[in-house]
């Protein structure tokens, strides 16, 4: 859909907006970015302010982090 690259260093969440500024003009009706716990913060807010779509993150539930599980939209 998109790529951007950047410094090993820098946080993706960093440099996701790299990458959804890309989005805006391929995908006229984009409403939602599933993105997992890397993404939260005050990303969400901004794509919302700039684009109007819903950056939701899904978290791994605290049961059991170490035993692997099927999370739902991921």
């Amino acid at each position: 859909m998109a790529v951007a690259i950047h410094e090993a260093n820098l946080h993706d969440s960093k440099g996701a907006p790299q990458v959804i500024e890309k989005l805006a003009y391929k995908f006229s009706r984009l409403v939602k970015i599933l993105a997992d716990g890397g993404y939260q913060g005050k990303l969400a807010d901004w794509v919302m302010d700039k684009f109007g779509w819903i950056l939701e993150v899904v978290l791994r539930p605290n049961e059991c982090p170490s035993r692997f599980q099927v999370l739902p939209k991921r």
